[in-house]
């Protein structure tokens, strides 16, 4: 049997009240070439990560990095303020912040006496 290969890129993601916060590695690819989309509580991120062309006299013996064009869905429990949305891009790392909508947060009610 051959294991399925992991989905790239790996992520991390926290959510609370307030929103999530997603992390992606996606080393090798350049910021402005990825599309990030947001619709209600689904986050798209496509790109492409190019291969390093190995000396035409060279033997490759191990290729593990994934190479070419990615694409990977997100989907939260809640819906994403897309006008809110920041995405920021260091080390290979890129981190989105995505707020929930004023509207769709959670509100405390507290309990009076009569």
């Amino acid at each position: 049997r051959v294991a399925a290969p992991p989905e790239f890129p790996p992520m991390n993601v926290w959510a609370g009240s307030d929103g999530a916060v997603v992390t992606a590695e996606i080393p090798g690819v350049v910021p402005e070439e990825l599309d990030i989309a947001v619709h209600q509580n689904t986050v798209t991120l496509r790109g492409r990560r190019t291969a390093q062309p190995p000396a035409d006299d060279a033997v490759v013996h191990r290729q593990e990095r994934v190479t070419g064009a990615f694409a990977r869905n997100l989907v939260l429990p809640f819906r994403v303020d897309g006008d809110r949305v920041k995405a920021t891009f260091r080390n290979g790392v890129l981190r989105l912040d995505l707020p929930r909508p004023e509207a769709d947060k959670p509100h405390k009610i507290t309990v009076s006496r009569i």
